[in-house]
């Protein structure tokens, strides 16, 4: 990878890395971000994993338990999303930086959103967002924060929101740059916002698919056949425009058909 860049750091744990995954990592890819991806147990074996993309040098894979091994934590039980929610904790004390979870779409460079060296935004205007977060090494409530993740994830957000609350941390950016759709707001019918919206407010850095969301509750298909059918949508403009102009991505692992 090239330095210089605004590095975004992400985990993946799991077998099932779908279609969107893979064009979320892409879309900040095209945006110019440093992607560094922390791979916690053996790597996704179907056609969507990244390891192509490491061998074009675009992104970087790198053993998630070098920061903090989530295996006793799944043996337990954990979803691989819960481990999630433990390892950026462990990560960002460790290391600090910039965490985001991969299903949030780059609309536009991140070089600025770190300059005070924090990034904390809440994803409803009220609960502090854990998705997508940045700070120095060293912060105690990251440690607090990862005392109250559960095997089964319940209210980690409402948590997570009362630990910041109890150390004065405050938000750096407005929910709508980077959370412009609400949880509640993803499912527009039956079909998703990002499928049948044409147009995402110009001033907002991103968009967060929820997968996870979308595939415990609404037991949602986001497979790449839902992309190709949404012609002129937010998603299929977007990845459109990442097929045309990363033609080096288009060769070596199809995108589907995304081209208009």
């Amino acid at each position: 990878m090239i330095s210089g860049k605004f590095t975004v750091n992400f985990y993946w744990r799991g077998s099932d890395f779908q279609f969107l995954y893979r064009l979320c990592l892409l879309s900040h890819i095209y945006q110019g971000h440093d992607c560094i991806v922390w791979l916690s147990g053996p790597p996704p074996k179907n056609e969507f994993w990244i390891d192509d993309l490491e061998k074009l040098g675009l992104v970087t894979i790198f053993d998630a338990s070098e920061v903090f091994s989530t295996d006793d934590f799944k043996a337990l039980g954990a979803h691989d999303m819960n481990t999630s929610d433990l390892w950026r904790m462990y990560f960002l004390y460790k290391l600090g930086g910039f965490y985001c979870d991969m299903d949030a779409v780059a609309l536009r460079p991140w070089d600025d959103v770190m300059k005070s060296g924090w990034f904390v935004c809440s994803e409803n205007n009220y609960h502090y967002s854990n998705g997508i977060l940045g700070c120095p090494p060293g912060q105690s409530f990251l440690m607090e924060a990862a005392n109250i993740v559960t095997l089964d994830n319940a209210g980690t957000v409402k948590k997570f929101t009362r630990v910041c609350q109890r150390h004065g941390i405050e938000f750096t950016h407005d929910t709508n740059l980077f959370y412009p759709y609400r949880t509640r707001e993803i499912i527009v019918g039956k079909d998703l916002v990002y499928l049948t919206k044409t147009r995402i407010p110009d001033y907002a850095y991103s968009i967060h698919l929820f997968l996870n969301v979308l595939r415990m509750h609404y037991r949602y298909p986001y497979g790449i056949d839902r992309v190709v059918d949404s012609k002129g949508s937010v998603l299929h403009q977007l990845f459109s425009k990442i097929s045309r102009d990363l033609p080096m991505v288009n060769e070596s692992r199809t995108l589907g058909g995304i081209n208009d």
